[in-house]
């Protein structure tokens, strides 16, 4: 190929523009700008990423181009590996991959009828909230898809013949939250489920249970205990204190007494905005529409939707509340009851491309990509086939019964039985006890899979913009699938593992600053002033802690760094958060009382230290992440040391002079 070279990568010492890029001549955006493991990317693709990642860093954030072509590569190396690994074949990847590309698909070649019709069928859903339980049968490496299919027919069977359905959920289930809920959702609007539940939901009467219906998760049965209008959407501004399951008691006081101060200075007219960026910065960075996200029955947990929606003028902020991940409170910022069609139209478009939803009828969409592709299936390859499948071998089918025979067209290509059996195997489909209709729908699928493949080629050599963007989300999906097995996934962290990393690398994990501090717990909060009085005053406290625990008052010592959230704004002798009274801030070493659970809690700072080491528990995170980083980065060199990379320099000369000249 003119102007590209094949090389080994060389190490992550050597740059790619230095190793790997020779002279080439620049033909446009079609032209091969990289090339991995066979895989290419043109210019006119790495320049649409290119410009996609600096919209997402801004302006004050921009990547020069020779090192964003770096981690391009990588990216494109992982990629590589998932496939490799053959990924691209798992159902739940595959699945979810058609279906985004289906919808993308459709919005170029539904003619204008068909699209509104689909419109007016997702407006519909809009108007109203249904209120549903579910019983999840997962597709697991343990269970096939046709077993977890028999499982949810034989649990509906159990509901058809008056079986309570909460209790069959948490005995049954595979989603974890129905051994508490009972398989309960609650209320929820349209666009808050994957789209094969959400149709099915919207679609049964209320006190019906559903036909088993297949998602990425598995086959659910879904009960409707409800229907209520639509209470439309609201604009909220959102303070926390996230505390997690294992947090100490010491962290939960801490949350509950950040949330609180925040609280009092919005109740007195304090920018809520500052108070978001002081206390939830990572969120406060995002963009404003993030930043004030869209509430509404279902895309949030029901404790936090029924606090927003208690608020009834915009502005109004909700008391500090506890939930299951932490401490919260709410700002109304402006409420939206679902729009009239008109309006909505624009809205409807972009969750439907989201979704992956296409028409209510996809019979439509078939239809079209049928003609546009010259597709049909034979007249008699399915019947023939289905005769023939009775004489499968009992372990798999022998290719001499198949020869020759054709199934279907596109494009005037013909599509043998091979390749059908080729498409139901990488489908995990059972094809030894089907017959009649069966088969023929099948086969029908089939040539409707691969007309939709030449379809989309075809669109995406007309329209470039469309190419990149179904490849982008393929290629995402594909790079998540590989990286939870590659890096992330829990299973990698085991016991000996972390034990063993802790026993070679001790002497590196240390706390920077350790603080060691005192907390003083007692039931009544009164009890725990005069024990502040006296330690702020420097004085001892005169008392042992026996007697102190007579009295109620119990003493518990813990080590801390310095990136903690109760020692955020502390510092020796000196009160820095300086954003409530002298009680709810560092002040001579202590912290408190505070209020806890009809008591109070003490905080003393008794020591600090600098560079001190950590004990196995305190340092389990910092092991899983810097074992997660050595991970990935043995992973990236192992591919740069696998793979061919090839390298257009022309075409990376075409991309720098189509930035230039904007």
């Amino acid at each position: 190929m003119l102007g590209l070279a094949k090389k080994r990568w060389l190490g992550p010492t050597c740059g790619v523009l230095g190793v790997l890029l020779l002279v080439g001549r620049a033909w446009g955006q079609g032209q091969p700008l990289l090339v991995v493991d066979g895989d290419t990317v043109t210019a006119g693709e790495f320049l649409y990423s290119y410009q996609k990642n600096q919209a997402v860093r801004g302006n004050e954030n921009t990547l020069a181009l020779e090192p964003f072509l770096e981690s391009y590569v990588d990216y494109r190396l992982k990629v590589a590996d998932g496939r490799r690994m053959h990924l691209d074949t798992v159902r739940q990847y595959r699945e979810e991959y058609e279906r985004y590309r289906s919808a993308q698909l459709a919005s170029m070649i539904l003619d204008s009828a068909a699209v509104e019709a689909a419109y007016r069928a997702a407006y519909g859903r809009m108007l109203r909230e249904v209120d549903a339980s579910h019983i999840l049968v997962a597709i697991t490496p343990g269970r096939s898809q046709n077993e977890a299919l028999r499982v949810a027919l034989q649990l509906r069977d159990q509901l058809l013949k008056g079986a309570d359905f909460a209790a069959l959920a948490r005995r049954e289930s595979d989603d974890m939250s129905a051994k508490w809920n009972g398989g309960r959702l609650g209320y929820f609007s349209a666009f808050t489920m994957v789209l094969p539940f959400e149709l099915a939901a919207y679609a049964l009467p209320v006190g019906d249970v559903s036909e088993p219906i297949l998602t990425r998760f598995g086959y659910h049965l879904i009960k409707i205990h409800g229907v209520r209008p639509s209470r439309g959407r609201m604009r909220v501004g959102h303070i926390s204190m996230w505390v997690p399951d294992s947090a100490m008691q010491v962290q939960r006081d801490s949350a509950r007494a950040a949330v609180e101060r925040a609280y009092v200075v919005a109740k007195a007219g304090g920018s809520f905005d500052s108070l978001m960026r002081k206390y939830n910065p990572s969120a406060y960075a995002v963009g404003e529409g993030e930043r004030y996200p869209w509430v509404s029955a279902g895309n949030v947990p029901v404790w936090f939707y029924d606090r927003a929606f208690s608020l009834h003028e915009d502005g109004e902020v909700s008391q500090p509340f506890e939930s299951p991940l932490g401490w919260h409170i709410v700002k109304r910022i402006a409420y939206e009851p679902v729009p009239p069609y008109g309006e909505a139209r624009e809205r409807l478009r972009a969750l439907m491309r989201q979704s992956g939803e296409m028409v209510d009828d996809e019979r439509a969409f078939i239809v079209a990509v049928r003609r546009m592709e010259g597709a049909r299936v034979s007249d008699s390859g399915g019947a023939v086939l289905s005769e023939r499948l009775k004489n499968l071998d009992a372990e798999k089918a022998r290719s001499d019964l198949f020869d020759g025979l054709v199934v279907g067209e596109v494009n005037g290509e013909k599509l043998s039985a091979s390749s059908f059996f080729h498409w139901t195997t990488g489908r995990g489909i059972a094809l030894r006890d089907m017959r009649g209709e069966a088969v023929r729908r099948l086969v029908e699928q089939f040539v409707d899979a691969v007309a939709v493949e030449s379809a989309t080629k075809r669109l995406a050599s007309e329209n470039p913009q469309f190419g990149y963007l179904v490849h982008e989300f393929r290629d995402g999906l594909l790079l998540f699938e590989v990286s939870e097995r590659k890096v992330w996934a829990a299973s990698l962290n085991t016991e000996d593992t972390l034990r063993e990393y802790y026993r070679r690398h001790r002497k590196e994990l240390f706390f920077d600053t350790c603080f060691s501090v005192e907390e003083y717990s007692a039931g009544n909060l009164s009890d725990l002033v005069p024990i502040a009085d006296r330690l702020r005053n420097g004085k001892k406290l005169g008392i042992s802690r026996k007697a102190m625990g007579r009295a109620g008052v119990t003493i518990r010592g813990m080590r801390l760094g310095s990136d903690h959230p109760l020692m955020r704004g502390y510092a020796m002798g000196k009160s820095l958060a300086q954003e409530s009274s002298s009680s709810e801030a560092w002040s001579e070493g202590c912290l408190g009382p505070l209020p806890w659970r009809g008591g109070g809690k003490l905080y003393r700072v008794v020591k600090r230290q600098v560079r001190v080491p950590m004990g196995y528990e305190e340092s389990r995170p910092e092991i899983i992440a810097r074992l997660q980083k050595e991970r990935e980065r043995s992973w990236v060199e192992r591919l740069r040391r696998e793979y061919a990379v090839e390298i257009n320099a022309g075409a990376v000369q075409w991309v720098k002079r189509q930035l230039e000249a904007r």
